[in-house]
């Protein structure tokens, strides 16, 4: 048991966390080329069905509705310093300045939504947690069919994988640990795993197209006219695929401590702060560019997106994300 829990962290949480912040630099690194690979467009499909699911499940998991007004400000206050720290790094690297004070497309929103999260769960901590399940659901399928939405106030993130923080908060965490255990779900979730990487690679029912319902932050309209019409049902086949594959990624990850692992999946959040910028670097200079005119160098890619995990993970990089969030603790 000792291997399981340390210093009161469930190693098997820090693992998850540990293996999901690598497939998000992982992702963004892919990004770049998968216009060119179809390798590359399987995997990226394959790590969005599930990644950032997982983590707001997580969140919900453990969140018990105190301390709700130091986790609000501190996510506000991250998710603003990550918008300046990528405005000064397109000044530095690229020579030109983006902010957008109230929507964001791109990497910032998790922080906000994960603040609108802790919000909206407090406000409805006496509710039956069934009942708000059924109608986000709901809404979620429905809210795409408003072609306004979209990155402003990051309300269809928000609305869409808020049941996935909902989820977690109906789960407890030693009942995670006991389906970790079950060596017969384990062999269905490889076996799962294994079919849907198949499907994803080699674009199985054009799967592919439902990249742009993964994300969250598409109205109908956005993905297509294809889809349009049956947004709805598309939208329920992704909340399916999304919580089948993250049921076996959650299955699959060893719950014992592993070394380096284990203590970087406490770590996460400076990873998220500070990878943006680092493949920003590396695209300036050209190297992304050059490992991906290769099968090698695609490999080496994504090695490149791992190394940068394990290196953002050093004490160094924990400024300025650990001070912000000691910071909105203060009274």
């Amino acid at each position: 048991m000792d291997k399981v829990i340390t210093n009161d962290r469930i190693s098997l949480f820090d693992n998850i966390k540990f293996f999901l912040i690598t497939t998000v630099v992982i992702g963004h690194i892919i990004d770049f080329a998968t216009g060119e690979s179809s390798v590359y467009r399987g995997i990226f499909l394959f790590i969005y069905s599930f990644h950032m699911p997982v983590f707001i499940f997580l969140s919900g998991l453990f969140n018990k509705n105190k301390n709700t007004k130091t986790k609000v400000i501190g996510f506000v206050f991250l998710g603003f310093a990550i918008k300046m720290l990528f405005s000064m790094s397109g000044i530095l690297i690229k020579g030109t300045a983006s902010f957008k004070l109230l929507s964001d497309g791109g990497i910032p929103w998790f922080m906000f939504v994960m603040g609108i999260y802790y919000l909206i769960s407090y406000i409805l901590r006496d509710t039956d947690k069934r009942l708000v399940l059924v109608m986000t659901v709901l809404l979620a399928c429905f809210v795409g069919y408003d072609s306004s939405i979209g990155n402003y106030l990051y309300i269809s993130r928000s609305i869409v994988f808020y049941p996935f923080f909902v989820l977690g908060e109906m789960v407890s965490s030693e009942k995670v640990l006991e389906v970790n255990r079950s060596k017969l779900l384990k062999f269905l979730s490889a076996f799962i795993i294994v079919l849907w990487g198949i499907i994803c690679l080699y674009n199985i029912f054009d799967v592919y197209s439902l990249r742009l319902l993964f994300t969250g932050k598409n109205s109908f309209a956005v993905v297509g006219e294809a889809l349009e019409k049956w947004g709805l049902l598309y939208r329920l086949l992704c909340y399916a695929i999304t919580f089948i594959v993250s049921f076996c990624v959650i299955c699959l990850i060893p719950s014992r401590r592993i070394p380096l692992i284990s203590s970087f999946g406490a770590k996460t959040v400076q990873v998220y702060f500070w990878h943006w910028p680092v493949i920003m670097i590396l695209d300036k200079v050209g190297i992304l560019d050059f490992m991906f005119r290769t099968p090698l160098g695609k490999l080496g890619a994504i090695l490149t997106g791992i190394i940068i995990t394990f290196v953002l993970s050093l004490r160094p990089f924990s400024f300025p994300s650990d001070v912000i969030l000691k910071f909105s603790k203060k009274r």
